[in-house]
């Protein structure tokens, strides 16, 4: 038997499914103005939007860098822009710092003097100001409350610090000559103590004959240092565990130039098969 496609009812009739609730960190006031969770650290004022006469007196004083003609048109252009900054003498910086840098073509400039300064530019600038004098405030350690209190507490205090509210945190002293020549001697013994320290290789105890490798430092070729060790050193190791004067270089030499020698004896000497 056939199964019938049970028809889709409208959307009118479809059975209603409620919604996740919304978070409490996400909540908005009526009026549409950021909580007070949201302080924005950035503008300092907890978020409060720049209101067209502030856009107005701005473009006024921009005027007197690039010698714009402000207008109603551009006044709430830039109001809405920066919602969330005021005008305040962060602001007033940001656009001495603009005017005042050298156009950089990795920012995005043009290198000539009749660029003009938009939102984004203020923004930016206006960051950079705070942002360097919140990483001289001291860090936020907390209050001690639960995740809402340590947001808000972390916020405000981020705010603080951006605006100059906060004093800067102390400078760490200079050493003086007394506890530099103090940390110099200790280390230089810590140095001296290592090296009386039995190594934990004890091969490495005698000097490589091979390459001429000092006791205690490794094998090593014309590109540097090698992981293995070679085996004459072995040999001289074992010689001086067991008590016995280990062989120099020059003697390893004439062992190797007798066996040579020994081997070219072999085979001038050696007899035909009849």
């Amino acid at each position: 038997m056939d199964r019938q496609r049970q028809p889709v009812p409208p959307p009118c009739s479809r059975p209603y499914v409620r919604a996740r609730p919304a978070s409490p960190f996400r909540r908005r006031p009526a009026d549409g103005a950021p909580g007070p969770h949201r302080a924005d650290a950035r503008s300092g004022a907890g978020g409060r939007a720049m209101t067209l006469s502030e856009a107005t007196e701005l473009l006024a004083y921009l005027s007197r860098f690039d010698n714009r003609r402000p207008s109603a048109a551009a006044a709430e252009a830039w109001s809405r822009a920066l919602a969330d900054v005021p005008l305040d003498a962060d602001t007033k910086a940001a656009v001495d710092a603009f005017y005042g840098s050298v156009p950089l073509g990795g920012e995005g400039y043009q290198a000539d003097r009749s660029r003009w300064m938009q939102p984004h530019h203020l923004r930016y600038h206006r960051q950079q100001i705070r942002r360097a004098r919140a990483d001289l405030a001291p860090p936020y350690t907390g209050v001690g409350g639960d995740v809402r209190q340590e947001l808000v507490a972390a916020r405000q205090h981020a705010a603080a610090a951006a605006s100059g509210r906060l004093p800067p945190a102390p400078a760490l002293p200079l050493p003086g000559d007394r506890p530099r020549f103090e940390t110099t001697t200790r280390g230089a013994a810590l140095v001296r103590a290592a090296a009386r320290v039995p190594s934990r290789r004890p091969e490495l105890k005698a000097p490589c004959p091979y390459c001429r490798a000092k006791a205690g430092a490794p094998c090593r070729n014309r590109r540097g240092p090698l992981g293995t060790i070679h085996d004459v050193r072995l040999r001289a190791a074992q010689d001086l565990a067991d008590g016995r004067t280990p062989p120099s270089a020059d003697q390893l030499a004439a062992e190797q130039e007798q066996r040579r020698a020994a081997s070219a004896a072999a085979l001038t000497t050696r007899k035909e098969p009849a």
